[in-house]
């Protein structure tokens, strides 16, 4: 290579480099976290809600953040709080939360929020109960719905007595959809006027009372006589319900939901050390017997035309359908 290849070479180089260096002085810089969005999965029509930004944690000096709420608030809100309200509709809203500062790239975060109504047959459809008769409890003026079947009044709602249990996901507004999931110390109580959680003058069901709402539908039982099986009943209990237009009950051939009783069960799962399992899968209801160090329980699952029982103790939460004599 002679001189003047050398000098061409160098300068190549040369000029390379500077572009490399003028190059990286104009790319951004990626943010370390990411914005938090903390608002709950489901809430109601009307509420109103007040967000802090955070999350982001490089850069610290310029960092700002701004907020788009499809539908409701579509021009970017460039605030650290963010205030807004749900209007009448519901549906489910995009919700993001966007980082911005000068030399790094945006950093958005985006959720997804269902907003609900909680008035009967409205975000949760179980459709027309013929018989259905409402009642309201007197400790909190909630609204319950009764069908009378096998002798008794039955709610076609779970109990959502909030002095004790859990709602669903721990979101205030699954109170009024699912209703409470309770410990069996919790539901039978001396503490109790009539010894259980549910309203004067109703309690929770006995081995005889889930007896006779079975047996108006089967007359097939297996198990011992301290906790009976029924079987095929369970299609006569389960609501063809929907939550925000979705079906909620997992499909299956073998026991389809057809509700001939009204009583309206809802897969709402039970929840066991420290989670929510079975959601759209069980749906898991305390009897008032005790059995070892808990209580017996009955649940249908999905895919068995048999309403079960068994036991549980401990942390385990069930819901609540309160009865009482017909007629009272």
């Amino acid at each position: 290579m002679n001189l003047r290849h050398i000098i061409i070479f160098l300068l190549s180089l040369s000029v390379l480099a500077g572009c490399k260096k003028d190059d990286l002085s104009d790319v951004d810089l990626m943010m370390e976290g990411d914005p938090i969005i903390d608002i709950d999965d489901y809430v109601a029509i009307g509420s109103e809600w007040a967000l802090e930004a955070g999350g982001v944690t490089e850069p610290e000096e310029g960092l700002g953040y701004f907020w788009t709420l499809k539908g409701i608030v579509d021009e970017n809100d460039t605030t650290d709080v963010f205030r807004f309200k749900f209007g009448d509709e519901t549906g489910k809203y995009r919700l993001r939360c966007t980082a911005f500062c000068e030399g790094y790239y945006d950093n958005p975060t985006t959720k997804y929020v269902n907003v609900i109504d909680t008035l009967f047959n409205t975000s949760l459809y179980i459709g027309e109960i013929p018989g259905m008769q409402v009642f309201i409890d007197p400790r909190d003026g909630r609204e319950y719905r009764y069908v009378t079947v096998g002798g008794a009044d039955w709610f076609i709602t779970n109990l959502a007595y909030k002095g004790a249990g859990l709602s669903y996901l721990e979101n205030s507004v699954m109170w009024s959809v699912f209703g409470g999931y309770y410990t069996y110390d919790e539901i039978m109580s001396s503490e109790y006027e009539g010894g259980s959680i549910c309203p004067e003058g109703w309690h929770v069901p006995t081995e005889e009372d889930w007896a006779a709402l079975a047996l108006s539908f089967t007359s097939e039982t297996g198990g011992e006589d301290s906790g009976k099986e029924y079987f095929g009943v369970s299609s006569a209990l389960m609501a063809d319900a929907l939550f925000c237009g979705e079906k909620i009950w997992e499909y299956s051939p073998d026991c389809e939901p057809g509700n001939e009783s009204g009583f309206s069960a809802l897969p709402g799962g039970y929840h066991s050390v420290g989670e929510f399992i079975g959601f759209s899968e069980y749906a898991v209801f305390w009897s008032a017997d005790a059995y070892e160090n808990g209580g017996l329980y009955h649940y249908i699952y999905y895919t068995d035309s048999d309403l079960k029982i068994s036991y549980g103790t401990g942390d385990f939460r069930a819901n609540v359908r309160c009865v009482r004599n017909s007629g009272n």
